[in-house]
């Protein structure tokens, strides 16, 4: 054992190398590239998903508030106007209100609120219907 030299083992072997090649950082590029590339369109699916969820998430809330204000007496033209307030165009773009009622005689109305809206590529979105029975109006004998 040379011992001016020390242990066989703590000796530097200049045959390694230390830190990495610029081929190695090009391939690291490439498939970090490469994943990002996989992974963008998924990021822009789920946003999109996301954005319709919210959308029909509000258009559910709007025809419940409209549906709720006619069932409490309020007169429908009221209704639609409270409810397309400007600040909802942004969230539900191009939205319809539409309402609607059917006389049943003695089983009462049937009010029907339905909420459309335009998509961001420029289709209609399925629309949201929400109905509600009000009880026949009865009369009051003396």
């Amino acid at each position: 054992m040379n011992s001016s030299r020390g242990p066989r083992l703590y000796r530097r072997c200049p045959s390694r190398r230390r830190g990495i090649s610029i081929f190695e950082l090009l391939v690291a590029t490439a498939m970090l590239g490469a994943v990002m590339s996989l992974f963008a369109p998924l990021l822009m699916r789920v946003n999109h998903i996301r954005r319709t969820a919210q959308q029909r998430q509000l258009a559910t809330q709007v025809a419940s508030n409209c549906l709720e204000r006619i069932t409490a007496g309020q007169d429908q033209q009221t209704a639609v106007k409270v409810e397309r307030d400007g600040r909802l165009e942004s969230w539900l773009p191009g939205l319809q209100l539409d309402i609607s009622h059917v006389d049943d005689g003695e089983n009462g109305r049937r009010t029907t609120v339905s909420v459309g809206w335009t998509t961001a590529n420029g289709t209609a979105a399925r629309p949201v219907r929400l109905s509600a029975w009000q009880p026949p109006m009865r009369e009051v004998s003396e």
